[in-house]
Parts: structure tokens; C-alpha cells; sequence
């Protein structure tokens, strides 16, 4: 996975090196593109905990309830 993010990084890198940014600029940058990965994440996670909330869904719909109480519930054993 990292070989998927390096080169996108090294274009960041070689972009604010050849560029000559000052340093509020490359800061105003940098807070542009966290703020950016910040949404994109939340976005992510949103959608997959839809996926994950479906097919419990399906599965608690395909199992009786009752077995899964079952299954769950601490058993006494008394030897």
C-alpha cells in the first residue's frame, strides 16, 4: 500500500521544493490538503460503517434473534 501513496508524495514534495513557497504559503498548503484528507476520511468512514450496518442488518434478519441471545448469554455451569 505505501508504493500506491509514494509517488503522489514525492510530487508534493518536489512541488513545495521547486516552488519556493514561503513559509505561511507551504503552511496554508499543508492545512489545505490535512483538512482535505480529514474530510475524505470521515466521508470514508461513514460509508463503510453503512456496508458493515447492512449486512448486520441482513444477517440479524436471516438468524432468529432468539439464538443469538442465546449464544451470547453466560452459562452456569455447576459441576
Amino acid at each position: 500500500i505505501y508504493n500506491i501513496y509514494r509517488i503522489p508524495l514525492n510530487f508534493i514534495v518536489l512541488f513545495s521544493l521547486l516552488t519556493d513557497l514561503t513559509p505561511k504559503t507551504s503552511f496554508t498548503f499543508c492545512i489545505f490538503m490535512l483538512a482535505t484528507a480529514a474530510c475524505l476520511q470521515l466521508r470514508l468512514s461513514k460509508r463503510t460503517q453503512v456496508i458493515y450496518t447492512s449486512v448486520a442488518t441482513k444477517v440479524a434478519d436471516d438468524l432468529e434473534l432468539g439464538d443469538i441471545v442465546e449464544d451470547l448469554s453466560p452459562k452456569n455451569s455447576e459441576d
